[in-house]
């Protein structure tokens, strides 16, 4: 009875066991097979690449590239055909589908009745459609599948074919390994791993050779090939080909030596010695050079600096200062190997080196040599000069400061001083001495003061100074003022500068030597004025010349000559006034000036300075202009040789016989009359005479006729333009000349003024003077009142001997007073000054000082002291007489 799907469930037909089983056999039968064949297949391969590389290497060098390509061609074919065979005799093989169709290639109806059983077992409607079918139809197949040797159904295999390829390399790979086995080794190795340095295997073995030879350019060279000493073959000679060049050389002392031709660029070399084989290139290069030399000087201890100097020696000489101790090092263009000094091996770090520090006692010269890298030499040794010389003294300058100034006792004087050492200033200062005076300064300053300090390394100082006499306690008197510089070289002398002489003045002696500084330049400016005034004189005389007369060139000459001589006047009168405005700063230092008389003298210098600066320059242009003006008998462009002075009826050339207008020698001057009534044409009207030549002799054709005129009735010319430009300069002059004298008639007031108010300042120091000495006197008078000059103390009568000296001087400065109060009398009406002049002479100034002086020496203490302040009095009584507005 048939079986409904009801009554089957969910049971599931099976596939016969031993169904299961053949299939199963026949996967790992194609398995073995397949795995067989390629695994024979890469051993052979890599069989032959190894027997490749050893044959090769028999016949020279196998280059890295050709055992890197057969390696890489075992190992790609591996890479290639492995994978392949897996993927399709392991991974395609899995299932029985996969086997039903492997066998559907060498038996379809077979293989399509196993993957039609496979599918079968696993159709569900099938099987519930019709149980006993399905297992009838499986059961069918896997009869079918019992009776058959599925292993004859398996792909084509190649295993025995490659098995017996294999049979052939694997003996040869043995005999050669049991033969020759360090052969066998060295060329294995360099197969497993063609990348490295493994050397190939000679008979005759050599030391390697570098891929790259280094050599001297444009040099023979030499390159020595040892045998090693295991060689088991040692040629009698060997082979050099470079350049197509053949160069032998034969065994010595188990070496080849070859000579090399001089090459100028990279070049093959290839070398066989029996069966080894070397190959390399040769490059030229320069040979090494010294690139640069340092040398580190340590200084002298003296000196103080510890931080060691560096001076570059590549020119090959150092100089360096006594007592120092020097070392060197240097550089070359390549990496070296040895380099000695004087035969002395030095200490070398690739390309530097190094020579040892030593004392420099004198002068030595030194020969350096080098080996590079490669073995090459220097072209010649380096000569190396160390020179010793003194410390040198070190440098000043001054800036800023005059060799003579004057200064007053209050003022600050700024300025620089600049030192400068070849290893270090240590100090910058300044000193000074007074100049001895009789009167003014018996006891002169002396003294000195440090600027700046510098520190042992400081090779510079620039130091600004501020010299103010009264802050350094220096009276006023003549200084002479020097700049001095110290180093530290033992024992040296300090270096000074130039003497500077500064005059410190106190304001009555700055007033007085002011005075005498304007009136100085004032006499300057006068003599400016005289020029000017001679110039004037000269352009009023030019002006009277006629017209003809001044438009003569040599006039016109003298005209430019003027101007000329007048701008060189103004320039001199603009120098005047920059001097007046340094005075008149100067005047504004010091308070015994008034401030109405220095702003006087202002105003007058500012006008001075106008006239110099514009009046004076415009003259100058008129004048420039009158000398280059056109002259008023100057004549227009015309064609003709003589002048046409009417210009509305100049006659014209004839033309000559080619149609071209010659010049005309004939002067047509005009006419005041007109032309006659008779009908006779004028003059440029009458056809031209024929000649045979286009030039004539001159002859002046006077235009209309008429009487004569009176040339008292004739109208005077009117001035060229060259005199109306005299005119105008001559006018400017004489304007500028009068604004001058202005203000030399006030500037002469002014001096005049300051004049007199010197003669109250010289009176009044005269009478400190006097006062000062009683003063002395009186501090002595105990130690000498009553004693013989003889029995005084030394310095006692050195303070009178000295009060002496100081009177005497005062007698003959008095007198010189008296000399130039009578000369300002003479020029200045001034009734004080007269009444002072005459009880000077009366009382015989200059006499009685003179025997105070000597009553001084004598020890006539009181009387001396009495006289001195009589006349204290008195030159102070002279003084409030001679008071004026200075």
């Amino acid at each position: 009875m048939t079986q409904t799907p009801r009554d089957v469930g969910d049971r599931r037909p099976q596939l016969p066991e031993a169904m299961l089983r053949k299939l199963n056999g026949f996967r790992q039968h194609v398995r073995r097979i397949k795995m067989t064949e390629v695994g024979l297949a890469i051993a052979f391969g890599f069989l032959v690449s190894y027997l490749l590389v050893f044959g090769f290497d028999r016949l020279g060098e196998t280059p890295v590239v050709l055992r890197v390509a057969l390696l890489a061609a075992a190992v790609v074919a591996t890479a290639l055909a492995l994978p392949r065979h897996l993927l399709r005799w392991v991974w395609n093989t899995r299932t029985l589908d996969q086997l039903s169709k492997l066998i559907a290639r060498r038996n379809a109806a077979l293989g399509d009745r196993v993957l039609g059983t496979v599918e079968l077992s696993r159709d569900e409607h099938e099987w519930r459609r019709s149980p006993v079918l399905v297992e009838a139809a499986i059961a069918q197949a896997g009869t079918d599948v019992e009776s058959r040797d599925l292993t004859e159904l398996a792909p084509v295999s190649k295993h025995r074919g490659w098995g017996k390829a294999l049979v052939v390399p694997t003996i040869a790979a043995l005999v050669l390994a049991i033969t020759l086995p360090a052969v066998s080794a060295n060329a294995l190795q360099r197969w497993i791993a063609p990348w490295s340095d493994t050397a190939r295997y000679t008979f005759a073995r050599v030391s390697a050779l570098p891929t790259e030879v280094v050599v001297a350019r444009g040099e023979e060279s030499t390159l020595n090939i040892p045998l090693e000493a295991d060689s088991r073959w040692k040629p009698e000679r060997g082979v050099a080909t470079i350049d197509g060049i053949e160069v032998e050389a034969t065994l010595e002392n188990d070496a080849y030596r070859f000579v090399l031709p001089a090459l100028a660029a990279t070049s093959s070399l290839e070398i066989s010695i029996g069966d080894a084989r070397l190959a390399a290139d040769v490059r030229p290069v320069e040979r090494p050079e010294i690139r640069g030399m340092v040398a580190t000087i340590a200084l002298p201890s003296y000196l103080g600096i510890d931080e060691p100097r560096t001076q570059d020696v590549r020119g090959g000489s150092v100089t360096v200062v006594e007592e120092s101790e020097v070392s060197f090092q240097g550089k070359a263009t390549r990496a070296l190997t040895s380099a000695s000094l004087n035969g002395v091996d030095l200490a070398v770090e690739g390309a530097r080196f190094e020579v040892a520090r030593w004392s420099v006692k004198e002068d030595s010269t030194h020969e350096l040599t080098w080996v590079d890298e490669y073995g090459l030499a220097g072209s010649a040794p380096f000569g190396l000069h160390v020179r010793s010389h003194v410390d040198e003294a070190p440098g000043l300058s001054v800036n800023d400061l005059r060799r003579d100034m004057v200064l007053l006792e209050t003022e600050t004087l700024n300025f620089e001083v600049w030192a400068e050492d070849d290893f270090g200033v240590r100090e910058v200062g300044l000193r000074w001495s007074g100049v001895e005076d009789t009167i003014d300064n018996p006891t002169p300053a002396v003294g000195e003061r440090m600027i700046a300090a510098g520190q042992p390394d400081q090779t510079e100082i620039e130091a600004a100074v501020a010299f103010n006499a009264k802050r350094l306690g220096i009276p006023a008197q003549q200084l002479r003022v020097q700049a001095y510089a110290k180093d530290a070289f033992p024992g040296r002398e300090l270096v000074l500068s130039t003497v500077y002489n500064i005059y410190v003045l106190t304001p009555e002696q700055h007033m007085i030597w002011l005075t005498g500084e304007l009136a100085e330049w004032f006499e300057q400016a006068v003599e400016v004025r005289d020029r000017e005034r001679e110039l004037h004189h000269k352009n009023k005389a030019m002006r009277e010349m006629d017209v003809a007369e001044f438009d003569d060139p040599k006039a016109r000459r003298q005209v430019e000559n003027q101007a000329i001589a007048e701008r060189a006047n103004g320039r001199r009168l603009n120098r005047l006034t920059d001097r007046g405005n340094d005075l008149l700063t100067q005047a504004a230092r010091n308070s015994e000036f008034n401030v109405k008389t220095m702003n006087d003298w202002a105003e007058m210098v500012k006008i001075l300075q106008d006239i110099a600066s514009n009046r004076m320059p415009s003259v100058s242009e008129l004048l420039a202009k009158a000398s280059s003006a056109e002259g008023q008998s100057e004549s227009k462009s015309m064609p003709s040789t003589g002048q046409v002075k009417d210009s509305s009826k100049g006659g014209t050339s004839p033309p000559t016989e080619q149609g071209k207008t010659a010049p005309s020698v004939a002067d047509i001057e005009s006419s005041f009359n007109e032309a006659s009534d008779s009908g006779q044409k004028p003059a440029e009207d009458q056809p031209p005479t024929k000649t045979n030549s286009s030039l004539g002799l001159v002859g002046t054709v006077v235009q209309g006729g008429g009487p004569k005129q009176d040339p008292e009735d004739t109208p005077p010319s009117p001035p060229s333009p060259a005199q109306s430009n005299m005119d105008e300069a001559i006018d400017e002059q004489t304007k500028l000349l009068a604004e001058f004298d202005k203000v030399a008639g006030k500037i002469s007031e002014i001096l005049r003024n300051l004049e007199g108010s010197t003669f109250v300042k010289r009176l009044k120091s005269a009478s400190r003077r006097q006062t000062k000495i009683a003063g002395t006197l009186n501090d002595s008078l105990e130690k000498s009142f009553g004693f013989d000059p003889q029995d005084i103390d030394q310095a006692v009568k050195d303070t009178l001997e000295d009060s002496a000296n100081v009177e005497q001087a005062s007698s003959k400065r008095l007198s010189n007073i008296q000399a130039d109060l009578e000369a300002y009398s003479s020029r200045v009406e001034n009734p004080s000054a007269t009444t002072v002049i005459g009880e000077m002479k009366k009382m015989s100034v200059s006499s009685n000082l003179t025997d105070i002086s000597r009553s001084v020496k004598a020890n006539f203490g009181g009387d001396s002291i009495a006289r001195t302040e009589f006349w204290a009095d008195t030159f102070d009584r002279w003084a409030e007489q001679l008071v004026g507005p200075g």
